[in-house]
């Protein structure tokens, strides 16, 4: 990864988005950490601040952007300042998303509905939009959208509830499908770019905060028993590395812990 840029969207909280940026990082990769989608303000940019030095004691070339990426506006300026400072934008991890809320479908908000499909496809969309010019021009690129594994999330809904949808993430998972359909349209288009475009669809996933995650990266602890977003993020650090270069328009199931109470 020695060389690349990484813009991981959606990675200042801890979770797949920053442990992703943390395994790329310790790998050799310029990491460009955004948030703003989610959440503005003090506390955001404190977060984002702290994160950032956490992986600069790793590798000191990380920058962390404040972007929407559900403004076309603020997408274009945040590719704009990543080129300024690295030069180039090689891979793309699409983890912003939107907000999970088990609710009856009568009931969804439409303010709520359209922050689900605007993070997942209109900043998806923003974002593989800029990225693809400079990609082409390389002749290299990598681009993973983060979605969800929706036949575990079924399977998961029917063990609690009994196969009773009286509440249920409706929004977050229309949305979340919608967008895996980026890589089975756009993928073999750009493959011929020498760009490869997937997803990686992880399940039941134990929460881990980052300071735990870097210690794990370092190898100054062992890895958990339970599958966690260290776990989802190295199938993402495999899909953008050179060995993965024939491997496009695929779905990386991650089931989880389903049997882990």
């Amino acid at each position: 990864m020695a060389g690349k840029t990484a813009l991981i969207t959606g990675s200042t909280r801890s979770g797949i988005g920053a442990t992703t940026a943390m395994v790329l990082a310790s790998m050799g990769a310029n990491i460009i950490l955004n948030y703003g989608t989610g959440g503005t303000g003090r506390e955001a940019r404190l977060r984002a601040e702290e994160l950032s030095k956490k992986i600069a004691t790793t590798n000191p070339n990380v920058l962390v952007l404040e972007a929407a990426v559900d403004t076309e506006k603020e997408v274009k300026k945040l590719f704009a300042n990543s080129v300024d400072r690295f030069g180039s934008v090689d891979i793309l991890v699409n983890n912003a998303g939107g907000l999970w809320i088990e609710q009856d479908f009568a009931q969804i908000e439409t303010r709520h509905w359209d922050q689900a499909v605007r993070t997942e496809l209109d900043g998806t969309f923003y974002c593989i939009r800029e990225a693809l010019p400079g990609m082409r021009a390389k002749r290299w690129g990598r681009i993973v959208n983060v979605g969800l594994h929706h036949a575990i999330m079924e399977w998961l809904v029917n063990t609690q509830y009994g196969n009773v949808l009286d509440k249920y993430p409706y929004d977050f998972s229309i949305a979340k499908y919608a967008k895996q359909q980026f890589a089975s349209l756009l993928a073999l288009a750009e493959f011929k770019h020498g760009i490869t475009i997937n997803n990686v669809l992880p399940g039941i996933i134990e929460t881990m905060d980052n300071e735990r995650a870097l210690e794990i990266i370092q190898g100054h602890s062992a890895q958990e028993m339970f599958l966690n977003p260290l776990d989802v993020a190295h199938a993402i650090v495999y899909l953008c590395s050179e060995e993965a270069r024939g491997i496009t328009q695929s779905d990386i199931r991650i089931p989880g812990n389903l049997y882990h109470s």
